[in-house]
């Protein structure tokens, strides 16, 4: 948010979108790498690895301060009192029935899609592929959001009245294509 005022919600898109990319694909790597290497050898790589992640980010945070990118200001720490008022909030409720319904759903998706095309459309093969196309559907969904011309609120309600539209189509269809093009459908208007 500090690196992009201007274009918050864009560049959190992009952030969470490469976040999904890095999340299919590093599955992907190891699973070759494992085809050809111990799990020993492996995560020593992977330890490599996150420790020049880490070198990138020391040299990165070295140059931010000396650029100036951040405000001098930083944001005030929140007291007490303001706490209190939050958790006051007539919004602060309905906040965590969001959150708990959005967290509740993804963990339903992740779950119920593999047993339900694994055990009742009796596809062992496509369920873990079901999973895969929501995620990067979901992905490029978090990439493009933020240039559509509607506001985050009409894009949470059109995205869930079309992802359970979507779902319930995939279901009638009683095909592991149709809770394919399911995921698909949901995780594009997630």
């Amino acid at each position: 948010a500090d690196l992009l005022p201007d274009n918050t919600a864009k560049g959190l898109g992009l952030l969470h979108g490469i976040f999904g990319i890095g999340g299919f694909a590093l599955p992907l790597v190891l699973h070759g790498l494992l085809k050809t290497m111990s799990w020993h050898s492996v995560c020593l790589l992977l330890g490599a690895f996150c420790l020049i992640l880490i070198f990138q980010f020391s040299l990165f945070t070295g140059l931010v301060k000396k650029e100036k990118w951040f405000p001098d200001e930083l944001e005030k720490p929140s007291g007490l009192a303001q706490m209190k008022s939050f958790f006051k909030d007539s919004y602060f409720f309905l906040l965590i029935i969001c959150m708990f319904f959005g967290a509740a759903s993804q963990n339903g998706i992740i779950v119920w899609t593999v047993r339900y095309v694994s055990t009742s459309l009796k596809s062992l093969e496509s369920a873990p592929i079901c999973l895969s196309v929501f995620w990067i559907a979901s992905t490029i969904s978090r990439i493009f959001a933020p240039y559509l011309p509607f506001c985050p609120t009409e894009i949470i309600a059109k995205g869930a009245v079309l992802s359970g539209i979507a779902w319930g189509i995939g279901i009638l269809s009683e095909t592991p294509g149709g809770v394919m093009a399911a995921c698909i459908a949901a995780g594009l208007a997630s």
